[in-house]
């Protein structure tokens, strides 16, 4: 490999440390990678593996497929089996959820800063559904939680979850849900949190808005 890409220009003060061996998982397996470390005032660092892109122990094209399938699937061990009969990969379920996390603000302000899209056309109906239920969690997580235990004590925490979609009327009138662009789901501990999500994500303009809700009644976002 250095012998394809040439010397790495070097940072002002650093010096060559040693050559230290890696091995990094491609999209068709694993490879050893022998690369050269350099200390400078700024630390260490290894000029190629900067220069491939690499996060943690997995090439750029590896990572996306990690977090694709860390986002698709139901479970992080789901995406391991995923990744391993679909690219004969064999990534554990922890490797896929670090690489996700470390991964995930970026995605968020990618979301956040993108355009959207224009439509001229309204759509029929733009659903806004929001539902309240527990889900598991910690012993020091759910203090000060009132539950429905006998003594008070609650083993979930309240959470309420959001999903946004639209729909048009079909050949007999009746709603039908698009097929693109595909829900927006939010798990947030307020319906507020979940309106704020809609907003952000700049909904379509639409001739009529249905709000459902599970307990409080949902504000029109608009």
């Amino acid at each position: 490999m250095p012998w394809l890409l040439g010397s790495l220009p070097r940072r002002p003060g650093e010096q060559f440390h040693s050559v230290q061996t890696r091995r990094i998982w491609t999209i068709l397996g694993p490879v050893q990678l022998r690369r050269c470390y350099f200390r400078g005032p700024n630390g260490g660092r290894f000029p190629l593996d900067e220069w491939l892109g690499l996060h943690r122990l997995y090439t750029p094209a590896v990572a996306q497929l990690m977090c694709w399938t860390g986002a698709m699937e139901s479970s992080f061990e789901h995406a391991s089996e995923t990744l391993r009969r679909c690219a004969g990969l064999a990534t554990p379920g922890r490797q896929i959820q670090r690489v996700v996390n470390d991964c995930g603000p970026g995605a968020a302000r990618w979301m956040d800063q993108r355009p959207a899209p224009r439509r001229l056309v309204p759509v029929e109906v733009l659903n806004i559904q929001t539902a309240l239920t527990g889900i598991p969690a910690r012993p020091e997580e759910l203090q000060n939680i009132k539950g429905r235990q006998p003594d008070g004590s609650a083993k979930t925490r309240p959470i309420k979850v959001g999903c946004v979609f639209t729909q048009t009327l079909n050949a007999q009138g009746h709603p039908d849900r698009c097929p693109r662009p595909p829900p927006l789901t939010c798990p947030d501990f307020e319906t507020r949190l979940t309106l704020a999500c809609v907003c952000a994500q700049k909904p379509p303009p639409s001739r009529k808005t249905l709000g459902l809700g599970s307990q409080d009644p949902l504000p029109n976002p608009r």
